[in-house]
């Protein structure tokens, strides 16, 4: 099941990283992950490169570049984290994603 909805900001042409801490703490050693970002239904982006920070206490990050963040732009997304192990499948987290500019007024 997943966590309560995580709402994300990004700024487009900038690096985003979306660090994710597991409660209770898990070990995730040897777990496999896929964050996917979609546009009204259509997937925009999807990685599954992650950093495990932490196996022990279940701390992973998944970082998007600044490219990477460019190509989505401004605008409203949904994002979903996923544990895809052969063994398991199951959303971790999930939530909307906004493009923001840098600045605010």
């Amino acid at each position: 099941m997943p966590s309560a909805a995580q709402p994300v900001e990004f700024v487009p042409n900038a690096k985003k990283t979306f660090k994710v801490t597991m409660s209770p703490a898990t070990d995730i050693a040897g777990w496999t992950f896929i964050l996917t970002i979609r546009q009204n239904g259509t997937s925009m982006f999807s990685t599954t490169t992650v950093t495990v920070n932490d196996s022990d206490n279940g701390v992973f990050s998944i970082s998007m570049t600044a490219t990477q963040t460019g190509t989505l732009g401004l605008g409203y997304f949904d994002y979903d984290i996923w544990r895809t192990n052969s063994t398991a499948e199951t959303q971790l987290v999930i939530g909307p994603l906004t493009g923001t500019p840098q600045y605010r007024v």
